[in-house]
């Protein structure tokens, strides 16, 4: 089984949540096979998880904002499900969402 990249920003805040993350992905039957190799955020990396702060690149992620004692199972499930592309969360921040907040104006994407 290969190892999924878990991109991570900032990644030494890493550290305090990882339990909780560990917890939540071996106990869900759909999570826990998958291999997940945490590591740092980069440009490019597509989604990421991002805790207490947005990315300072284009990205997906999911903001966390809540300590990790505060992060219940349900919510970190719900990440961890979104970040491996079992589920959507209509609490990500997509792209639009990103490019909104840097330039200030609403960005909708055009087909």
């Amino acid at each position: 089984m290969s190892n999924i990249p878990l991109y991570i920003h900032p990644y030494p805040r890493w550290a305090e949540y990882r339990d909780v993350f560990r917890r939540v992905k071996v106990s869900d039957p759909k999570l826990r096979d998958m291999q997940l190799q945490p590591m740092p955020a980069e440009p490019e990396c597509g989604r990421l998880l991002a805790f207490g702060e947005h990315p300072p690149f284009v990205a997906e992620y999911a903001l966390i904002r809540r300590a990790p004692k505060e992060l219940g199972p349900d919510l970190a499930r719900a990440i961890l499900r979104w970040y491996c592309g079992l589920a959507d969360d209509k609490r990500i921040t997509g792209y639009e969402d990103w490019l909104s907040r840097v330039l200030g104006t609403e960005v909708r994407e055009v087909a």
